[in-house]
């Protein structure tokens, strides 16, 4: 049985197993890291109130709160059920 053991095709087998279980197990570990990260995603308008709770707190300055919303209303396009929610216009005018 010890000599089994010692012989180069049984240690690969073991070796590739034990290599499988290790990657099975940071594939778990990552897939509960990625379940974190998704779940503390927070909607435009959420995300901006809660910088104008920290503006009102004296956290932030008016620069950089009128930077970051400026930020958000370039990176943001909300759609026309988003109107008036978060504070800023959806649509730009058109032509009458």
């Amino acid at each position: 049985m010890a000599n089994l053991l010692t012989t180069p095709a049984v240690q690969a087998v073991l070796g590739i197993g034990v290599l499988c279980v290790l990657i099975a197990g940071g594939f778990w570990l990552v897939s509960i890291y990625r379940d974190r990260a998704i779940n503390d995603w927070q909607e435009p308008g959420e995300l901006l109130a809660n910088f104008e709770e920290m503006h009102r707190e004296g956290d932030i300055s008016e620069k950089e709160f009128r930077t970051i919303k400026a930020s958000m209303r370039q990176h943001h396009h909300p759609s026309p059920a988003d109107s008036g929610r978060d504070g800023y216009r959806t649509a730009s005018p058109g032509p009458d």
